[in-house]
């Protein structure tokens, strides 16, 4: 493809046609993501009164917000849940009697209702994407009554019977409807997360915001009550800025992935050299002061980022994929205390398999979005940043963090802020040697599938488990602060985190 033709294929906000400073720094603001429209209504949902600081509302409040937002929208979801049988009549119903026990504040029965409300939602996600928005709605109006129910259960009352743990066994699922072993405490916490995630998926201008009130009630229940659960912040604890004495692996500049330098690299040649091509390139020198200017450079640096906001919960993978100690729901503040600051303590001693944790894929942008202000929405997404296709996310981990190989069904820029990564990159052409099952994907008929392989490609023992995987062939790289990997749609990739790192990646 020609550069010139190249020009279709962007959407908006690219800004690759600035060629003069003046204009460069104009396209560069328009892209800022304090002010982009991807992430409208994360500013619309936590403004005013939802603010993080000086939130007060109690589980009560909630419950009356939310019982507000049901009654205004009920008649026009409920007509759209009415067109879509089973799944979608099991909803509204379920629905319905989630709502009817919520204003009766018998909470066991309000809860059980709303996990089949969550079930029949996720029934219809599993022939598809959701066909209208009232599956969102239900699905997140549900989420809500349990973090209320949660928070504010009475005593045990004797609702009907609903049958539970239908999606005990599907990752994929809410986790009101998985997740045994976790404790209430934990389960709450991602019960809070889902519905999190929920509220990236709305239309612009459509985020509920009561959902605010629900995600600040899980962070106050969530929070250590005794003094050991609070201890110090580790402040000024850096994120190494050279790489470890061992652990780093020999680039074969044979398998080296192609470097671009920013400078000469615009956006229409990005696409007709890189995206057309299905072709990995490390892109240097754009995140910096004379490209995009990303604050986060130097706001990541160190913990202290963080501090304010110590009492967020994030998802937490403790291990690794091929050594997992289970994941969970953790602050902030607790992570940053008990693995960011030790990881970087022992720059150079790899960390025991019991000190490696994982932030991985996590909307802390849509959760915090103060933290918009330190990167902007880069050129090389060619303006194709859509709410309803695309995601914004951040990995936040120690030393040790390793992926399986896997693969997304996005085209993905992973945009190295603080800390070193190891990446491996096989083309689809290679999966006949990794292993795959047929059926490993979690929605046959969604269009968000993803895969993985169980070979672990550092194994010293991966000549005995899986020997065909030594004649896969691929591209590997380090990525240093600043660098800008893009990975074509459907390429198989392997992560490792060679020190503490912050990275943030786009899904387009």
């Amino acid at each position: 493809m020609a550069t010139a033709d190249a020009w279709d294929a962007f959407g908006r906000d690219d800004g690759a046609r600035a060629t003069t400073a003046r204009a460069r720094d104009d396209a560069r603001d328009a892209r800022a993501a304090a002010t982009h429209a991807f992430f409208e209504n994360a500013r619309e949902l936590w403004s005013g009164a939802r603010a993080r600081d000086g939130a007060t509302r109690d589980a009560r409040a909630v419950a009356e917000e939310i019982a507000r937002a049901h009654d205004a929208g009920w008649a026009s979801t409920a007509a759209e849940l009415e067109e879509f049988a089973p799944s979608g009549r099991r909803a509204r119903d379920a629905l319905a009697r989630c709502a009817a026990n919520a204003r009766a504040e018998t909470w066991d029965a309000c809860a059980r209702w709303a996990k089949r409300t969550i079930e029949a939602c996720g029934e219809q996600l599993g022939r598809g994407n959701w066909p209208v928005s009232g599956f969102l709605e239900a699905h997140t109006l549900a989420h809500g009554w349990l973090v209320v129910a949660g928070v504010a259960a009475t005593a045990s009352d004797a609702g009907e019977d609903v049958d539970e743990g239908a999606l005990e066994d599907d990752p994929t699922a809410s986790a009101a409807c998985r997740g045994a072993e976790w404790s209430a405490r934990e389960r709450l916490g991602r019960i809070g997360l889902d519905l999190l995630t929920a509220t990236t998926l709305f239309e612009r201008g459509c985020v509920p915001t009561w959902c605010a009130s629900a995600i600040l009630l899980v962070e106050r229940a969530f929070q250590p009550d005794d003094a050991e659960g609070r201890r110090a912040f580790p402040l000024n604890s850096a994120i190494p800025t050279t790489l470890p004495m061992s652990g780093v692996p020999t680039i074969e500049p044979s398998r080296q992935i192609h470097f671009e330098d920013a400078r000469s690299l615009t956006a229409p040649r990005f696409y007709a050299d890189f995206v057309a091509s299905e072709t990995p390139v490390v892109i240097r020198g754009h995140l910096d002061e004379d490209g995009e200017n990303w604050a986060a450079l130097d706001v990541f640096k160190n913990l202290d980022a963080f501090e304010k906001y110590a009492d967020t919960i994030v998802p937490v993978e403790y291990g690794t994929a091929f050594d997992s100690h289970g994941v969970g729901v953790t602050t902030l503040g607790s992570f940053a205390r008990d693995f960011l600051a030790p990881s970087n303590a022992a720059h150079d001693g790899a960390p025991t398999s019991d000190k490696v944790a994982y932030v991985s894929q996590h909307p802390i942008f849509h959760q915090i979005p103060e933290l918009q202000s330190t990167f902007t929405v880069i050129p090389y997404t060619l303006g194709r940043l859509r709410v309803e296709t695309s995601a914004v996310n951040l990995w936040l981990g120690t030393a040790g963090t390793r992926t399986a190989i896997h693969r997304d069904p996005y085209l993905n820029l992973l945009c190295q802020v603080s800390g070193y990564k190891y990446v491996r990159i096989y083309a689809v052409s290679e999966t006949p040697h990794l292993y795959v099952a047929d059926t490993d994907t979690l929605r046959g008929s969604n269009v968000n599938n993803f895969t993985r392989s169980p070979v672990d490609p550092e194994s010293p023992t991966v000549s005995r488990e899986h020997p065909r995987a030594l004649a896969a062939k691929f591209l590997e790289t380090i990525l240093a602060p600043g660098d800008v990997l893009f990975m074509p749609k459907g390429h198989w990739h392997y992560v490792r985190s060679l020190t503490s790192s912050v990275s943030v990646n786009f899904w387009f």
